[in-house]
């Protein structure tokens, strides 16, 4: 989903743009800071569930796009990951997060990955994103030596 004016700002939107094109090849990255702006995210989830190819995560405070580490803002995390988990996703969470704010210390890339880190072992092994996605988890690492679920983005 893109930003408020673009097209495709919204669930109903993205569908309709996407209509005619065969699932298979063509797909969607659902940017959860955006949609939890734009409508409800968890219906937007729903909606979108089918093309989702890849996610970008980050949460924000409903009014702006804050790229926030998920958690800190108002997403339900929980229940937005059984959504999507459960209609059957299984591509990577791809964490869109800001780090400097003015007057703050910039982070080196080893800090900024050990909070990402820390953050999805929060949130998986806590229980906030949903036994679904602990499961799926489990069976990725089970899957392959190394964990590709979680990927790192920094937000502009």
């Amino acid at each position: 989903m893109l930003p408020r004016t673009c097209l495709g700002h919204d669930s109903e939107e993205m569908l309709a743009i996407l209509e005619p094109f065969d699932p298979r090849q063509v797909g969607v990255c659902l940017d959860v800071n955006h949609a939890n702006l734009r409508e409800d995210v968890l219906a937007a989830t729903r909606n979108l569930a089918p093309r989702v190819v890849t996610t970008h995560i980050s949460d924000n405070d409903g009014d702006d796009e804050r790229h926030w580490m998920p958690g800190k803002g108002i997403i339900p995390w929980g229940p937005w990951s059984d959504t999507l988990v459960g209609a059957g996703y299984d591509g990577p969470f791809i964490y869109e997060v800001g780090w400097q704010k003015v007057g703050e210390p910039e982070h080196t890339l080893a800090e900024r990955f050990a909070a990402i880190r820390r953050n999805a072992e929060e949130l998986l092994l806590g229980g906030a994103w949903g036994a679904d996605l602990r499961s799926y988890f489990l069976a990725m690492r089970l899957r392959t030596s190394r964990p590709r679920s979680i990927v790192a983005s920094g937000a502009v």
